[in-house]
């Protein structure tokens, strides 16, 4: 008996607008190292951070102390937060009948979301393609297979790979 394979497609809404950091990019040599390397507020906020999660850690392992699990901060609130506790919004692009197994099937697979890649000045947008670890390898042969592409939609620029 043949067993048929197929791809579901679906895609999340973005919760937050990044249209406002949309610009020229900057070649790396031309942007100041002092843009780059982290402040000493940027060295103030990691070690907040991180210690909060450390703290979440030792609660969650150590079993003397989840009398002061309570005490510790679930959530640490950054700029988007208000946004991102929303529900996500997921819309079904249905079922793709090509193989994931094979190269041709993913070649396929691929094509369906790049066209649904959008384009800012002439260039594709890269998109999230998403998937289980060893769709997200096969998506990236294939974008390998294709680097040689005559346009940036055969060589699906337009697609991030990503677990």
């Amino acid at each position: 008996m043949d067993m048929l394979l197929w791809a579901l497609a679906f895609a999340h809404r973005n919760k937050v607008n990044f249209g406002h950091l949309e610009g020229e990019g900057q070649r790396a040599v031309d942007v100041p190292l002092h843009k780059v390397l982290p402040s000493p507020e940027d060295y103030d906020s990691l070690c907040l951070r991180m210690t909060v999660l450390v703290k979440r850690v030792l609660v969650h392992n150590i079993p003397a102390l989840e009398k002061i699990k309570a005490k510790v901060v679930k959530h640490i609130t950054h700029t988007y937060t208000e946004q991102m506790e929303q529900k996500s919004t997921v819309v079904s692009l249905g079922v793709i009948h090509s193989n994931p197994s094979s190269t041709e099937g993913v070649l396929e697979i691929m094509d369906y979301p790049h066209k649904s890649v959008p384009t800012v000045g002439g260039k594709p947008y890269p998109i999230l393609c998403c998937g289980d670890g060893l769709s997200v390898e096969r998506m990236v042969h294939c974008r390998e297979a294709r680097l040689n592409g005559s346009t940036p939609e055969l060589r699906f620029e337009g697609l991030v790979e990503a677990p």
